[in-house]
Formats: structure tokens, sequence, C-alpha cells
């Protein structure tokens, strides 16, 4: 129904699979499998500067930031233009109606969640920082030092930054039940319980195979576990329906979060009585402004 909605059955994302989806998918893999991802560095990096800039100069709207962020990334990749001003730009606004008109008609759209993992990472950092921000921090100036930004290159170097980009991913990810919802295609059995042909699956990834959720906890991605799949954690869906975008939205969440934790400090603000503001975890966050202090990191030999 959304798709017919939204475009005549024409976008694939809320296709069935049938011959036209599965050309719309090969579309997507070929843009952003793998290797073409990669060669879209040079725009991430370019964007993430501005972003640094934009977090130093004016940290109280950082959620405005991390969206104009995100947006250009994707409209330059599609349409080969940055974005400068997400309230005004012709692409964004489109977007932002497309999902308004679900809303209307009451669709769930929490697979376009607009809140994205960074701002789930400045959660992290308020409420759990003391627990990992040091780490972080001493492994990106012992790798990078002090005179420069992290770059794509450095990420291999960085075990302990792409933990806490995985551990972001799976603590709140953006798609909080699986993603697209899947259907059976036939009718099966699990753990003694009937699933008709047709059913609609949807998966709670907050807590699939992971002790402790609502914990933040970047080691378990340096231990050695069992889990399925490329990237340890499920945020990016799964099967035929993995998101297509996910090396260019993971490479997005790494260098930033690299490049964050080794410019600033992100501290829960202070209220009027000099005592640190209670933070909110739970799903409600989305719904609310953090209230978070960021300011440019003091580097000491």
């Amino acid at each position: 129904m959304g798709g017919e909605l939204l475009s005549g059955g024409m976008r694939g994302l809320m296709a069935p699979y049938s011959s036209y989806w599965r050309r719309w998918r090969k579309l997507l893999h070929g843009g952003f499998m793998q290797r073409q991802s990669e060669t879209y560095r040079p725009i991430q990096s370019l964007e993430s500067k501005v972003l640094m800039h934009d977090l130093l100069t004016d940290p109280a709207g950082y959620r405005k930031h991390l969206e104009r962020y995100a947006a250009s990334v994707i409209v330059t990749v599609t349409y080969g233009r940055r974005v400068e001003d997400v309230t005004t730009d012709i692409v964004v606004r489109r977007n932002a109606e497309s999902m308004e008109r679900l809303t209307l008609v009451k669709i769930p759209i929490w697979c376009w969640c607009g809140n994205s993992s960074l701002a789930s990472f400045f959660l992290a950092c308020v409420k759990f920082g003391p627990q990992f921000i040091p780490k972080a921090q001493e492994e990106l100036d012992r790798v990078v030092g002090f005179d420069r930004l992290p770059t794509f290159d450095d990420l291999p170097k960085l075990e302990y930054i792409r933990a806490i980009v995985s551990e972001t991913l799976r603590w709140r990810p953006v798609a909080v039940l699986g993603g697209t919802p899947h259907a059976s295609t036939a009718d099966n059995v699990y753990k003694g319980m009937f699933i008709p042909k047709g059913s609609t699956i949807i998966a709670p990834l907050w807590s699939t195979d992971f002790p402790e959720p609502d914990e933040f906890r970047p080691e378990r991605f340096l231990e050695d576990r069992n889990y399925p799949g490329t990237f340890g954690h499920s945020a990016f869906g799964w099967g035929r329906r993995i998101c297509p975008g996910m090396h260019l939205g993971s490479a997005s969440i790494t260098i930033n979060i690299a490049r964050i934790l080794w410019a600033f400090e992100i501290n829960p603000e202070k209220g009027f009585d000099g005592k640190e503001v209670e933070v909110d975890i739970s799903i409600e966050f989305y719904r609310q402004e953090l209230i978070t202090a960021i300011q440019f990191r003091t580097q000491v030999d």
C-alpha cells in the first residue's frame, strides 16, 4: 500500500519479490556494492569535514548538522550536487513530504527513521561515555596523532573505533523492528509454531542474540562470538532485502565517529543546579532533543 501511494508501485523497497524487484535490486547493487562504494569516500570525507566545522561552530544544532551531512552525501552520490540547507533543498523536502503522507494514512515508517545512527552515538557518549571514550581517544591519539584528522586509511588500524561503530549500529539500529518487513514465501514451522505463507515477519533487532542489549559495550565486538553475517549484527537487515547502501552507510558512520572522538569531548549538559542532566535512553529519545555538551578537545602531550 505504501509503495502504491508514493510511486504507483514503482518503489523497489516496498515492491513484492518479482522480476521488477530483481532488476531494481541489481541496479542498486551495481551502484552501492562495496568496491563501488569506496569511490564515494572523497565525498564522504569532504562532507565529514563540513560536519566537524558545523559541530565546532554550532554544537547545539548537532541534529541539524547530522541530517545535512547524510542528505548531502546521498544527494551528491545520486544527483551530483551538494545539500547546503535541509530546510530548503527540493530533494530533501520532497522526501520528507513522502514520509508525511505515509504517516497520515497510518503506514509505519520506522524503516525510514530520520534520526541517524550518529544521533544514537551521541546518546551513547552522554550516557556511557566514561566507559568507552577514553579507550577510543587513546587509540586515536596513538594511531593518528594530534595534528590531523583521521582518514579512511587509518580505519583498519582503529580496532576499538570499529567496535564502537558496530555497537552503535547494534545498540540503537535505525530500523528497530528489522527494517523492511519480510514475508514468508511458503508455509513453515519454526520452533513448533506454524507460519503460513504470506505472513509478515519482523525481527526485534535490539535483543537478537545479544545479552544485556541495552548496555553499550563495544568490547562485545572484540570477543570471539558466532553470529551470522559480515558485520556481526543485523542492523542493515538480512536476506534478499538487506540494505543495498550498507557499505556506504557503514563508511559514513565510521569516519564520522572516528573524527568526532578525535576532535571533541561529549558530555551530559549541566542544569541550573550544576548537576548533570539525566539522559533518557528509551525509544522516547527519538522524539526528544538530547541535551549534550560538545566541546573541542584540549590536546595534552
